[in-house]
């Protein structure tokens, strides 16, 4: 007569669920049994398990077996081929096919305890079928126990009197790059303002692209990524916007609201690996690391943006954080046209700063700071041309009847004044909502980092914001996962498991499911707080005092007729500026009177296209190979069909980033959601 004894998988589990809270525990038990199992009953299992209450199967040994090891439902027992246990002792290595086997119908175990306390239920969850079930325990168990190791003793077989232990042996278990597959390629969400190179054609600018210009002016490459660094600060200080930014003391209820040391941080993530080549060293990266005062709030001057606020119920910034700058309502002396300069007050204020961080820039010297100060006053130069009417005017002035987005004031010195954009609920997406959630849910990781100990871009934003939840178990779930993620390269278990696939794809899923449930409860709804004003506002092209948006005069991205103009007209100024500044820097001391001229330069370029005319042969030369790209600027039609068509497209984006692009949501049940709300 022979005996087995194991209790293996009952020590194993319960272990388990003494190291994992609750919130962990139910996320691994779900997909075992079936998303809609009540999150309480593995709630009410766990407890059981912790004070002992759950009791061990009984383990029979099978001498005419029909599969390594089986469940009987109505025993509640074990059954294992003697076969398997006698050949697992003669030749250890086949040890882990036995137990993983074993823990497949400990799992089936587990499905008949539960599918008796569901029968009482009504209506009744469905359960995965038991054989599924099975194949699931076992490799799930294999991913979260990490501590099976060469020797370790999984139960005890007797026969004859004479007991052995059953050891396991991993000295021949498969290399786990051998068993994977290529990995899927993942979904790039192209870049959605105005950052970067655009999107890699000849015909397509953005900011580091503009800025490659200073090349010809005598930067070298490094000193070219230097100088865009502040230029990248501005474009993500956008992210920084009121809506998003919790004030002090503020509680934790809007899960949209983060403090700014947080975005800050966010943010520092992103630029560690966009500035890599300028972070050789600890006192580079310093340098280069992102504070809160370096990267700043959103402010409409550094963008050349229309600062008015239509909202009814609008509250001045400021009471949000003292750097914001004050509100701006219709009528207002900064909305109004200077008639000297025939631009609006506001471009001032924008001029202003440019001049001061060119100052900055000019007395610093070409250090990293200095460089930082230049980019960023080169943002707002390059954003004249790209937020401003100015193109529009210029081919006006050549006799193109293109629209100008404002209309003919006689008492302005040009009739057609300079105005600017502001800003709508699809230029909220477009700056607010989608950079933000591209930083959350990025899916550009390389992937041949994933080791033990390494930490994605996305695993490190999402800490952050889970880190400020009241509610910490997300916070140290997300944690649980990441460090269950980290020990499958040295988990061998898991490699003898039929669903090794399957398995080691839950904690990628599961934390998905982690930043899919913010990016749904947080993001999204920041396009439902602020209302598309552009229909209220009427035609700026033919109605006095009508301010045209953002979306309608910005020719930031390739697909604004205009878009490639704007870029030559601010390569030649940041061109002009940047030999100027390399000028600057190259003496021993800065006179005054340099960067006086500098900052003359520079705004030079911030005139009325009409009291300029370095401009024109630009224009000219443009103008006379896109005769279609002229026409489509004179259509109203057109720009309507395509401030809809970015509206739809900004709200697919959107739906985009609050989906994982590798794996179908997982549909929590209610059960879940009320035990373990995330917000």
């Amino acid at each position: 007569m022979s005996e087995l004894n194991s209790t293996f998988a009952l020590n194993q589990l319960t272990a388990i669920a003494r190291t994992t809270g609750e919130l962990e525990f139910v996320l691994m038990f779900m997909p075992i049994f079936g998303y809609d199992v009540p999150a309480t009953l593995f709630t009410k299992f766990r407890d059981a398990l912790l004070s002992g209450e759950v009791e061990n199967p009984e383990h029979r040994v099978d001498e005419d077996a029909e599969r390594i090891a089986s469940y009987d439902s109505d025993t509640r027992s074990i059954s294992v081929d003697i076969s398997a246990i006698e050949q697992a002792l003669e030749d250890q290595t086949t040890a882990p096919d036995l137990l993983i086997e074993m823990l497949g119908a400990f799992g089936r175990h587990l499905h008949a305890l539960f599918a008796s306390e569901l029968d009482a239920l009504e209506p009744m969850p469905e359960l995965l079928e038991a054989e599924e079930v099975g194949h699931n325990y076992a490799a799930m168990l294999a991913l979260f126990d990490s501590t099976p190791e060469t020797g370790t003793v999984f139960g005890y077989y007797t026969k004859a009197e004479e007991t052995s232990p059953l050891l396991l042996d991993f000295s021949a278990a498969p290399e786990l790059e051998a068993l994977l597959p290529q990995e899927p390629d993942s979904l790039v969400i192209q870049p959605r303002f105005g950052a970067g190179t655009g999107n890699g054609s000849e015909h397509s600018f953005g900011h580091e692209s503009i800025e490659h210009i200073l090349k010809d002016a005598g930067f070298t490459e490094r000193e070219c990524k230097a100088i865009y660094f502040g230029n990248w600060l501005r474009d993500h200080s956008q992210i920084v916007d009121p809506k998003i930014v919790r004030p002090a003391g503020a509680s934790q209820e809007q899960p949209w609201q983060l403090p700014r040391e947080v975005l800050a941080q966010i943010i520092d993530i992103f630029a560690h690996e966009e500035f890599s080549s300028l972070q050789e060293t600890d006192e580079d990266r310093e340098a280069y690391r992102v504070t809160k005062e370096m990267l700043g709030v959103y402010r409409p001057s550094e963008h050349i943006d229309n600062p008015t606020n239509l909202d009814e119920a609008a509250v001045d910034p400021r009471t949000i954080d003292e750097d914001f700058e004050a509100l701006v309502r219709p009528g207002d002396a900064q909305t109004q046209v200077n008639p000297h300069t025939s631009k609006k007050h506001h471009i001032d204020y924008a001029e202003s700063y440019m001049r001061h961080k060119l100052f900055e820039a000019a007395t610093l010297g070409k250090t990293p700071d200095g460089m930082r100060c230049f980019g960023e006053a080169l943002h707002v130069l390059e954003d004249y041309f790209a937020h401003s009417n100015f193109v529009e005017l210029s081919l006006i002035k050549q006799g193109h009847a293109v629209l100008p987005w404002t209309t003919p004031n006689g008492e302005y010195r040009h009739a057609l004044p300079v105005v600017t954009g502001l800003f709508s609920s699809l230029d909220v997406i477009a700056s607010v909502v989608e950079p933000l959630g591209k930083i959350l849910f990025s899916t550009q990781d390389p992937k041949d980092k994933r080791q033990p100990g390494y930490r994605a871009r996305t695993d490190k934003a999402l800490l952050l914001v889970l880190s400020e939840l009241e509610d910490r178990r997300w916070y140290n779930a997300l944690n649980t996962l990441l460090a269950i993620r980290d020990g499958i390269r040295s988990n061998p278990l898991v490699r003898f498991s039929s669903r090794l696939l399957w398995a080691i794809g839950k904690p990628d899923r599961l934390v998905s499911q982690i930043m899919n449930a913010y990016l749904q409860k947080a993001l999204v709804p920041i396009g439902e707080l602020v209302h598309d004003h552009q229909t209220a506002l009427g035609d700026p092209n033919t109605e006095p005092g009508v301010d045209p948006t953002h979306t309608q005069v910005a020719k930031d991205h390739d697909d604004h007729p205009f878009h490639a103009l704007a870029a030559r007209l601010a390569q030649w100024a940041v061109l002009e500026v940047g030999v100027k500044m390399r000028a600057i820097w190259a003496k021993d001391e800065t006179e005054s009177i340099d960067w006086i001229e500098l900052q003359d330069l520079a705004s030079s370029f911030l005139l009325h296209p009409n009291d300029s005319e370095w401009q024109d042969d630009i224009v000219s030369a443009w103008s006379a190979t896109n005769a279609q790209a002229i026409e489509d600027g004179k259509s109203a039609s057109y720009f309507e069909r395509h401030r809809k068509q970015e509206m739809e497209q900004s709200q697919d984006r959107v739906k985009q980033l609050s989906e994982n692009p590798n794996f179908q949501p997982i549909k929590l049940n209610d059960s879940f959601r009320n035990t373990f709300p995330l917000f």
